[in-house]
């Protein structure tokens, strides 16, 4: 089977904007209006107003609707960029419709490879996209070169050590061996909502997920001339495990204090081979509860494709409920953990 790439996965299998999507038309009236709020609301956290923000150049990465979500601000430009030729198209003709051409670029970009432009942008808004990136690193090296001195950056990621990622990854494990048009087709013919369907394409098929402790990144953002002035959702750096208070994502909030040259070679850093595995047993020490499920994960062949779909979509509902129970109490008790973990045994016991 041909390997999936990055660029043909999004706009082709997943939107990537589930999360705040009410209807299938991530663009409509309805979901832009949450999207507007959202921008809004994080951009107050970013100590940014409609006064900081007018006139300013943004840069943002992704299916196009955050763009879309800081024409409220009236900036000077706002610079769209996405690996994902379909968005990228997509987005143009969005841009066309609501007559935005002299307001936001859109262009095809590879954040690990292509080059942005140097000390060009006052606000770089990257949510979601750093862990699916080629080479963490140099996409990092590559966005503190564009932003200006003083710049602002949201830098949302990924957190091995939280429940619902170590789920992900048990997921992405029973489908390593199976084909995504044919797992997509059979997905396509289920009642479930968009939501769930586009959620699910995210967690589980897409190419590039690695994954890195939050001291790791703090770390190298350090030697990137940022200083960190806010988070959200950061509990514990030192903790490489707590399923009952780490969430799945964690977001940085910084500001580039220098233009000081960058000398260290980000190549060898945050590189894909240092990916933590979150299924190595070793990482769980003394819980028998979570390297039991890792070794019936590794001690059984699934290899049986409606057994697998059910699997995983099991897996999706319990993830989904993790969420919202997240949320509701901004902590996961001992016996609600230790119930989900029962459940998925079963699951994978099935």
């Amino acid at each position: 089977m041909k390997e999936l790439k990055i660029k043909s996965f999004y706009g082709y299998y997943s939107s990537g904007a589930d999360f705040l999507s009410k209807e299938k038309n991530f663009f409509s009236k309805k979901n832009m209006q949450i999207l507007d709020k959202e921008i809004l609301n994080n951009c107050k956290r970013l100590g940014l107003n409609h006064v900081k923000l007018f006139n300013k150049k943004i840069m943002n990465v992704g299916s196009g609707r955050e763009a879309l979500g800081f024409v409220q601000f009236n900036p000077k430009k706002i610079y769209h960029y996405d690996i994902s030729r379909k968005n990228i198209l997509n987005f143009k003709k969005i841009i066309k419709f609501n007559k935005l051409s002299n307001k936001i670029i859109s262009n095809q970009l590879d954040l690990s490879k292509d080059t942005l432009p140097k000390n060009k942008f006052d606000l770089v808004y990257l949510h979601g996209v750093i862990q699916h990136v080629d080479h963490i690193g140099k996409a990092m090296k590559n966005i503190s070169n564009s932003l200006k001195k003083n710049g602002i950056l949201w830098f949302y990621f990924y957190r091995p050590g939280s429940l619902n990622i170590f789920l992900g990854s048990v997921q992405k494990f029973l489908l390593k061996k199976t084909n995504v048009n044919y797992f997509f087709k059979k997905l396509n013919k289920q009642k479930y909502n968009f939501k769930f369907k586009d959620g699910i394409m995210d967690d589980c098929f897409v190419p590039n997920r690695q994954l890195f402790y939050p001291k790791d990144y703090m770390k190298h953002l350090k030697k990137l001339n940022f200083i960190n002035f806010g988070n959200s959702l950061l509990i514990n750096t030192n903790q490489k495990y707590n399923f009952y208070k780490f969430h799945s994502s964690v977001i940085l909030f910084l500001k580039k204090v220098s233009n000081k040259k960058i000398l260290t070679n980000f190549k060898n850093f945050l590189k894909p081979s240092d990916n933590i595995d979150v299924l190595d047993y070793k990482i769980y020490k003394k819980n028998e509860q979570i390297k039991e499920i890792i070794k019936i994960l590794y001690q059984n062949k699934f290899n049986v494709f409606e057994d697998i779909f059910k699997k995983v979509v099991m897996i999706q509902k319990l993830k989904n409920n993790i969420t919202k129970t997240y949320f509701e109490k901004k902590i996961l008790n001992k016996t609600y953990v230790t119930t989900i973990l029962d459940r998925l045994k079963k699951i994978l016991k099935k």
